[in-house]
């Protein structure tokens, strides 16, 4: 439980939470706890995001923005959580986003990108560092 290996893989599903026993604030508290047994070792993370959870979520994954390498996040209007991430995704190689995304510049700088996939409106591509994506 130690190993750091061990906690460098999230999966974050809060589409489900409201039909959960468990409280948002233990999901939350959950998520804390496995963040921080990663310790600093990269970081896979796949998230699916409401609204109503997205703020919190997004807060904490932003604290271990410098650990992604590889991130799948679905949702609508997440640009506001994510922008704690500029400047920190120096380990991110791979990207997915579904949603709306519209003029968000996290990934902008991001050195290590090299793939990247998008599955939403034309009009709400993210500003991405296209040139180094193959």
């Amino acid at each position: 439980m130690q190993t750091p290996q061990l906690w460098s893989s999230v999966v974050v599903d809060a589409r489900l939470w409201n039909k959960c026993d468990v409280s948002a604030a233990a999901l939350l508290d959950l998520l804390q706890f496995s963040l921080e047994r990663g310790g600093e070792h990269h970081l896979n993370l796949e998230v699916y995001v409401v609204v109503q959870h997205h703020n919190a979520i997004f807060q904490l994954l932003s604290q271990h923005a410098r650990r992604w390498k590889t991130a799948i996040i679905w949702g609508k209007d997440v640009d506001h959580g994510l922008r704690a991430c500029r400047g920190n995704l120096h380990r991110l190689e791979k990207l997915s986003l579904a949603g709306k995304w519209k003029a968000v510049d996290v990934f902008q700088h991001a050195p290590r990108l090299r793939e990247m996939t998008y599955r939403g409106a034309e009009d709400g591509l993210p500003i991405m560092p296209w040139k180094q994506i193959t």
